[in-house]
């Protein structure tokens, strides 16, 4: 199954059906201004937090 491009994924549900590597959650949060710090169960917890509206997480 191909992955769509991040800004395509319309919520956290669907962001979850795809394996994501550490870098890639860590440019996600950075492109998108967020916390870009942490281990891969933290950038998720943000990422989580950012498709559920609670912002700014920087």
């Amino acid at each position: 199954m191909q992955r769509p491009e991040f800004d395509n994924i319309k919520d956290y549900t669907e962001f979850c059906k795809y394996y994501w590597y550490r870098d890639e959650l860590i440019k996600i949060c950075k492109v998108h201004g967020l916390k870009a710090t942490g281990s891969k169960i933290e950038l998720n917890k943000v990422i989580e937090a950012y498709f559920s509206g609670q912002l700014p997480i920087t």
